[in-house]
């Protein structure tokens, strides 16, 4: 899997094929942050969930459908690390 994030809002899980042809649309796309570009995410252990981080948050989510299962306040967040 693939995550990409971007500043209009949003990220998207995609499936990375192992042929040479991409999928046209992501897995899932993910879009709670609010009104704040989702600056930078990361995979969390065993692959099940990501994690993205705004300005004023950091949001989990699980990559199979896309579900929120967290939302940190946190003020500003511009770098994130995961281990």
């Amino acid at each position: 899997m693939l995550l990409v994030v971007s500043e209009d809002d949003t990220a998207s899980i995609w499936n990375v094929p192992s042929g040479t042809t991409w999928p046209t649309d992501p897995h899932v796309v993910l879009e709670v942050h609010g009104e704040e570009a989702i600056r930078c995410g990361a995979f969390l252990g065993d692959d099940s969930h990501v994690i993205t981080s705004s300005n004023g948050s950091l949001c989990i989510w699980r990559t199979s459908d896309g579900v929120q299962t967290a939302n940190y306040k946190c003020g500003d967040v511009r770098h994130l690390v995961a281990y």
